[in-house]
């Protein structure tokens, strides 16, 4: 400290937060619990509740309990040799404050696999926590509503890592321009990714880290080709991964 006289600040500072912590320790307990949780340090509390919900490298997915909301798209059908464990949430419900922060870091740090588009836009309507952050997504593009499921992702400014999930069912729903083709013309042409509900949403996400795209589980859906998907991922890592304040309104 003497070489560095000006970190003499922060020594103290730390100091002072280890006694604190004694002080807290040496207090008798009443009953159960952690008398003075509030006043650890918030990164020591984050690192808690990441221990607590076992938040780490390569942790499993989450998927929401049940399918809800109004459309006919089809849940998650894990995979048999798979089993997916739950996740305890009980300190949720301790206090505002502890569910606000809890829920926080367990949102910012899991990626949320959903079903369809539909139910993204679901969700994220009734769960404002989680749509301010949630930093990783993967879902099946597909849905009578995906394209307001999509929009709820353009919104987002903290989200940073995507997984579109595409199979035939992916354009079952056209998009508005698309589907006045279809009355026109007919719909003897085949119908490309490009023509899907979801689509000019889709491609006006800006600011992402990582964006990839997997084919369907066999057993859900018919897959579309390797070349579609190839041809997708490289389209969209070329847009979607540009700033946020990406200006270029892409009419596709």
């Amino acid at each position: 400290m003497k070489e560095k006289p000006t970190e003499i600040k922060y020594c103290l500072d730390i100091i002072i937060s280890c006694g604190k912590m004694l002080e807290i320790a040496d207090k008798p307990t009443q009953g159960i619990g952690f008398p003075g949780f509030t006043r650890l340090p918030r990164e020591l509390r984050d690192r808690i509740y990441n221990l607590y919900t076992l938040n780490f490298i390569g942790a499993p997915n989450i998927i929401p309990r049940t399918k809800r909301g109004s459309c006919a798209c089809a849940g998650h059908e894990p995979p048999g040799d798979e089993e997916f464990e739950e996740v305890e949430m009980n300190l949720a419900y301790t206090s505002k404050q502890i569910s606000n922060e809890f829920l926080g870091v367990f949102y910012s740090q899991r990626r949320f696999h959903f079903s369809c588009a539909c139910e993204i836009d679901f969700i994220l309507t009734n769960n404002t926590l989680l749509k301010s952050t949630m930093t990783r997504a993967m879902f099946h593009w597909c849905g009578l509503h995906a394209d307001d499921g999509i929009r709820q992702l353009q919104r987002m400014e903290q989200l940073s890592n995507v997984i579109v999930v595409i199979s035939r069912t992916t354009s079952r729903y056209l998009s508005h321009r698309a589907q006045i083709f279809c009355d026109f013309f007919g719909d003897r042409r085949p119908l490309t990714l490009l023509d899907a509900r979801g689509w000019k949403e889709l491609i006006s996400i800006r600011g992402l880290n990582s964006v990839r795209v997997h084919h369907i589980n066999k057993r859900k859906a018919d897959r579309r080709t390797d070349d579609e998907r190839n041809c997708l991922e490289n389209m969209l890592r070329e847009y979607l991964m540009r700033p946020a304040d990406d200006a270029e309104v892409m009419d596709f």
